[in-house]
């Protein structure tokens, strides 16, 4: 074989085997690591459960509730609440139709935007159906102020 296709392939080599090397050192587990492929996004459970809720079932008659928040507040005049399935055990969310009103109130530094925008003082809005999405004790209120439908039956025996 002659002596320059002896260099060129020692050479070929060489470099194939430095790669080879480098993959090995800057990835711990080289080859092995490199086909266990990484989760495929989004594909935690507890995420997959937030994002595809259910309604759980359980519900309640609400009549003048008042959820505040901060500047806001939710006005449940008469309706029903229909909770979301809970997530790690934490209901994180509920469905309500019927007649309600959100009002909100800014603190001082916003309602002269508020008020060149929409001529009010206050921005207050009615609505028959809305979605709400909590982390704090909006579910136990909410249950704690409504009447659940099993005693709604009782009572109109």
């Amino acid at each position: 074989m002659p002596q320059f296709i002896v260099r060129v392939f020692r050479s070929a080599f060489a470099v194939t085997f430095i790669q080879l090397v480098s993959v090995v050192l800057v990835f711990p587990g080289g080859l092995i690591h490199a086909q266990n492929s990484a989760p495929a996004p989004n594909s935690d459970p507890t995420y997959q459960s937030l994002r595809n809720l259910t309604l759980s079932g359980e519900s309640v008659s609400v009549s003048n509730v008042k959820l505040k928040r901060e500047a806001g507040t939710f006005h449940l005049r008469s309706g029903s609440v229909c909770f979301l399935a809970a997530v790690n055990g934490k209901v994180t969310g509920a469905v309500f139709t019927g007649d309600g009103n959100f009002s909100l109130v800014p603190p001082e530094s916003e309602r002269g935007m508020l008020k060149l925008l929409t001529k009010e003082d206050e921005f207050s809005e009615n609505f028959s159906q809305t979605v709400l999405r909590f982390t704090d004790s909006s579910y136990d209120e909410l249950k704690k102020a409504g009447t659940s439908g099993e005693e709604d039956a009782m009572l109109d025996l």
